[in-house]
């Protein structure tokens, strides 16, 4: 019956990460689009029925995470007093909430051994493989369908919608091919690596491509310290970094002061520190505390804090970040405490990883995308599964 239930809930995670890549695809349909909608609802109508046909128990999540994240829903449901379409904002807050239970109840309830974990991981990574793969095919004869001209740069886009689509889904695959390389040893995952990192190049989704970095040497820096470096170490070795590449920074900014204007830098921010100072145009004080609301005619200012206060207030933006630094401290002090989890240091590079990424982009906790799916069951999983 475990098995049974456990191959169920493969092929429904199997099926939701299709629906994600083909509604980011020129496939995308209604129907498809309502699937992506309503798979993760699936997901949770299968657990509760489980438990209450086998009368199972619930597995107890973390209380300080349950009373944070209820201050932050109820926060959010006041922007719905506010928002100029209830109905988007209530079924958005709706989503944010069954994302919650898929993370933090439903995901520990059928991945609970480091083995089921490597599972999830495996899966992950042949679905997107194969997926781009398919888009890589279909798109072959297609090259104006398949490139776009955005800002001068010939941007490779394969079937997807727009580039920066296919940057993340190329993320995700090399970030599961790396974690895959860590926690089997197993030299083939290199292939999908280096596919993955072809697609982020043609891609030019910088965003993306510095996310995979920024993991890439957080994990490498893991492998190494678990080869009798001590964690200590390591974070002595990431601090150190940290402050040399500020550093750095501020140096080159200080001694060209006077060549710098906020064109170059919009420019090399992708336009992005325009869209940053503008978003607020017309909010009130109690619309800037409690937000405004889902609104489809918002600007994307594609940084999630801006975002958020935009759409929950911020008083909800700041309960989040506290919900933020309370889980990164859990996963440090876990790590600490435990002898090489090579589970917990995957969780933490993708956490970190994701956490600059949430500066460039809108999606950093978001129901409609996988990137974002893929960070809180890491998140999820850190609080429930410690050991095998």
């Amino acid at each position: 019956m475990v098995t049974k239930i456990s191959r169920l809930f493969k092929t429904n995670i199997a099926i939701l990460i299709i629906l994600y890549f083909l509604s980011s695809s020129i496939f995308a349909t209604d129907i498809i689009r309502f699937g992506k909608v309503i798979m993760p609802i699936v997901i949770v109508i299968l657990w509760i029925t489980n438990i209450y046909i086998n009368k199972l128990s619930i597995k107890k999540t973390d209380a300080v995470i349950l009373f944070l994240f209820g201050l932050y829903f109820i926060f959010a449901v006041l922007s719905t007093f506010t928002s100029i379409d209830k109905i988007i904002t209530f079924s958005e807050i709706s989503g944010l909430i069954i994302m919650f239970l898929i993370s933090f109840c439903i995901i520990p309830y059928y991945i609970d051994t480091e083995n089921k974990y490597m599972e999830f991981i495996i899966l992950i990574n042949k679905i997107l493989t194969l997926l781009l793969l398919l888009s890589v095919a279909i798109g072959y004869n297609n090259p104006g369908l398949t490139y776009t001209n955005y800002g001068n740069r010939l941007r490779y886009k394969s079937i997807l919608t727009n580039s920066n689509a296919l940057g993340s889904y190329a993320m995700l695959g090399g970030i599961s091919s790396l974690s895959l390389i860590y926690l089997k040893g197993e030299k083939r995952y290199f292939i999908p690596l280096i596919f993955n990192l072809s697609l982020l190049y043609l891609s030019d989704s910088r965003t993306s491509l510095y996310t995979l970095i920024i993991f890439t040497i957080i994990i490498v820096g893991f492998y190494f310290s678990s080869k009798g470096k001590s964690f200590k170490l390591l974070m002595k070795i990431l601090k150190a970094f940290s402050i040399i590449a500020v550093s750095i920074l501020l140096l080159v900014l200080l001694f060209n002061i006077e060549n710098i204007s906020f064109v170059k830098i919009n420019s090399i921010l992708s336009g992005r520190a325009e869209l940053w100072l503008s978003p607020f145009e017309g909010f009130t004080a109690s619309q800037v505390l409690f937000g405004k609301g889902s609104n489809r005619s918002f600007i994307n200012p594609h940084n999630y804090y801006i975002k958020s206060i935009m759409s929950w207030g911020l008083v909800s933006t700041v309960i989040f970040i506290i919900i933020m630094a309370y889980l990164l401290i859990d996963i440090i002090k876990k790590i600490k405490k435990t002898d090489n989890n090579v589970r917990l240091y995957i969780t933490l590079s993708i956490y970190i990883s994701f956490l600059a990424f949430s500066f460039f982009e809108s999606m950093f906790f978001n129901i409609g995308n996988l990137a974002s799916m893929v960070l809180w069951i890491h998140l999820g999983l850190s609080l429930n599964l410690t050991k095998e």
